[in-house]
């Protein structure tokens, strides 16, 4: 099987981008009883929305134990005509009483993560507020899952551009979601997506390769456990080498 038979998402360059990095200013609390405070005055009189994905405060492990340092603003915006290649000298002026008067440069994202993958570079520079964008990183089994309840008139991820027409009632002998359905994936199911195959009431899956998480078969086996209302026939090693060249993180 070549790559050209292989189907890869075209993805807009903001998701599959290696975030920007630009430079902060931050300062060192020196009462950590006092950070409450700080942030909510810097909150008020020195927002940031450039940097609204990141928060507004960090732990350093130093020597001298554990520091908390907070994010002043931009550099760029403090010492304009310094740009992004400023030396930042000790003895500054702090903004607020309650920070130390040393003030540092910090590498930052400058860019809001959309992917999982962004989210960390991020917050390995800086920690980071990150909502993860479910149509773009839900996995695949969940997707599917929800692409049916939303032939049903639900659905929770799949939302079309335009209003959709008030559903019709189903007839009362309608099968719940995927009763009587199969579904083949790639790789084995993690827990979460074999619990929504469960609940969904699916009749049998059908999988390629393993994973070391997967809950049908190598960490559990799920569709067989006892006390579950739900049970559902699973087969493996369904087109195994092929399902090896295809597939992602999320699984199926």
């Amino acid at each position: 099987m070549t790559s050209a038979v292989l189907p890869r998402p075209v993805l807009a360059d903001s998701v599959t981008r290696v975030l920007p990095v630009t430079t902060a200013l931050v300062a060192r609390i020196c009462d950590k009883r006092q950070t409450p405070e700080l942030v909510s005055w810097l909150a008020t009189n020195v927002p940031v929305p450039a940097l609204g994905h990141l928060k507004r405060v960090k732990s350093v492990q130093l020597g001298d134990g554990t520091a908390l340092f907070v994010l002043i603003d931009l550099l760029e915006c403090v010492f304009p005509a310094l740009a992004l290649k400023p030396p930042v000298e000790p003895g500054g002026a702090a903004p607020q009483p309650g920070l130390a008067d040393t003030l540092y440069a910090a590498p930052v994202a400058a860019g809001r993560p959309l992917t999982r993958r962004q989210y960390t570079q991020s917050a390995a520079l800086w920690p980071t507020v990150f909502h993860r964008d479910q149509r773009l990183e839900a996995h695949a089994v969940m997707r599917a899952v929800d692409a049916v309840a939303a032939a049903q008139g639900g659905g929770a991820w799949l939302q079309p551009a335009a209003p959709p027409p008030p559903p019709q009632p189903a007839p009362a002998a309608a099968p719940y979601l995927c009763t009587g359905y199969e579904a083949f994936v790639t790789r084995e199911p993690c827990v979460m997506c074999a619990m929504a195959l469960l609940h969904s009431r699916i009749g049998r899956v059908y999988y390629g390769r393993r994973r070391p998480d997967g809950a049908l078969g190598s960490l559990c086996k799920l569709h067989v456990t006892e006390g579950l209302n739900h049970r559902f026939e699973v087969f493996a090693g369904l087109c195994e080498e092929l399902c090896e060249q295809v597939g992602g993180e999320d699984g199926s």
